[in-house]
């Protein structure tokens, strides 16, 4: 089935650190992730509207658990094809959040994802992972490396 919307989401005021030697893209705990939504119905579409959501999983050996931080709907009726919208967001990484982390037992990995509300259907949905950094100080200051 061909997909019936063209989705992209811009994020914007990452920040890179050095990490063991490796540059790293993200946002930092404490820090305003900013982005921009831009969808476009490929079809008409008979839909409630679309959400936009925030968040992170957990998961690893034990049993996976999904943090929604926010779920707010940014656009309400049909999707008619070839309207495009933009949808700007702004959204508080909080400051004892979850770095993302990739370990042997368990994993921290943070998304948005826009879903597409359809009346008695199940409803599309796609993820856009991103990375937080840890807020990192030295000597009173902020610094962007480490390692």
């Amino acid at each position: 089935m061909a997909k019936k919307y063209d989705l992209t989401i811009s994020l914007e005021n990452l920040e890179e650190l050095v990490l063991n030697g490796k540059r790293v893209e993200g946002i930092c705990l404490g820090s305003q992730l900013q982005g921009t939504v831009h969808f476009t119905a490929v079809e008409n579409v008979n839909a409630r509207g679309l959400h936009l959501e925030i968040g992170y999983n957990e998961h690893g050996n034990g049993t996976p658990c999904e943090h929604q931080l926010i779920d707010t709907m940014f656009f309400k009726d049909d999707l008619v094809a070839g309207q495009p919208m933009e949808h700007r967001f702004v959204f508080p990484i909080p400051d004892d959040g979850p770095v993302t982390y990739h370990g042997k037992y368990v994993n921290f990995d943070w998304f948005v994802r826009i879903r597409v509300d359809i009346p008695f259907w199940p409803d599309k949905r796609e993820k856009f992972p991103f990375i937080v950094l840890p807020r990192i100080r030295r000597k009173g200051r902020a610094t962007s490396r480490v390692g």
